[in-house]
C-alpha cells in the first residue's frame, strides 16, 4: 500500500511502448488501502508488458494458492485489455514456466465497476525462490488494467485418513484391541485424555494392541 514504487517489483515491458507498462498507482480507487499495480496504454505500442514478484521461497509438493483482483477501465468504449498469470525461478519474461497459471481474456470492465476476485494454484515441482509473473497482452490504444490485493497462501495437506473406515472391538477393552481399516496403516497411537501419547505400535500386522499395561481409564 506504499504511494511510492515499489523496488521489490521487478517490471519488464517486451514492446517498447513509450506511454505502456505496469507501476504502482495511487490516483485511482482501489479495492482496499491506496495503492494498486497499473497497466497504462501505449497508442501506438501493442501491450506486451510484466511485473513480478518479489522470490517467494516455496517448498516442492506444497499447493500455493495466488489470489488477486483485477479490473479494466474501458469496457464500455469497447475496449478491452487481456492479462496472464505464470510463475519461473527469476523475474523475467524468459524464465517464466510458459505454462500459465491463469489467463483473463477480453476483460470490459470499467473503474466503476467492482473488481473480479479470483485464484490461482501453484504447486512447485522442487525447492527454491518463485516469482510470479502479471502480463498484459492487448492491442494498442486498448486501455488501462489494475491489479489489487495479491496474496499467496499454501494450502495444508491432509493425510486422507477416513475414520469411518477404521473399526475396532471390544469397547471397553480389557487386554488386547482388535482393529482394522481399509487401508494399510503404518502406525497406530493411543492417547490419555490429557493428550498425552501413552502406547505406540508402528509395526502393524497382525490388527491387533496389546493395552494390559495400561491402568484403568479412558483413553
Amino acid at each position: 500500500e506504499s504511494t511510492n514504487n515499489l523496488t521489490c517489483f521487478t517490471y519488464e515491458d517486451l514492446n517498447g511502448g513509450f506511454m505502456s507498462g505496469w507501476a504502482l498507482e495511487d490516483t485511482f480507487s482501489t479495492h482496499a488501502g491506496q495503492g494498486s499495480m497499473m497497466y497504462t496504454y501505449d497508442s501506438d505500442v501493442p501491450g506486451n508488458d510484466w511485473f513480478f514478484t518479489p522470490g517467494l521461497q516455496l517448498t516442492a509438493g506444497i499447493s500455493y494458492e495466488i489470489s488477486f483482483r483485477y479490473r479494466s477501465a474501458l469496457g464500455d468504449e469497447g475496449i478491452f485489455e487481456n492479462l496472464a498469470v505464470d510463475y519461473g525461478t527469476a523475474p523475467t519474461a524468459g524464465a517464466m514456466s510458459g505454462v500459465r497459471l491463469g489467463s483473463y481474456e477480453n476483460i470490459d470492465m470499467n473503474f466503476s465497476d467492482d473488481f473480479a476476485s479470483t485464484t490461482v494454484t501453484l504447486t512447485p515441482a522442487a525447492d527454491g525462490a518463485y516469482y510470479i509473473g502479471f502480463h498484459c497482452f492487448s492491442e494498442a490504444d486498448q486501455g488501462y488494467l489494475q491489479i489489487d490485493d495479491i496474496a499467496v497462501n499454501a494450502t495444508l495437506a491432509t493425510n486422507g485418513f477416513d475414520k469411518n473406515a477404521f473399526t475396532f472391538s471390544p469397547n471397553p477393552v480389557k487386554d488386547v484391541l482388535h482393529f482394522s481399516n481399509s487401508q494399510k496403516l503404518t502406525d497406530i497411537s493411543v492417547y490419555n485424555l490429557l493428550g498425552q501419547s501413552v502406547l505406540v505400535k508402528n509395526s502393524i500386522q497382525n490388527g491387533t494392541l496389546d493395552m494390559s499395561g495400561l491402568s484403568a481409564g479412558a483413553y
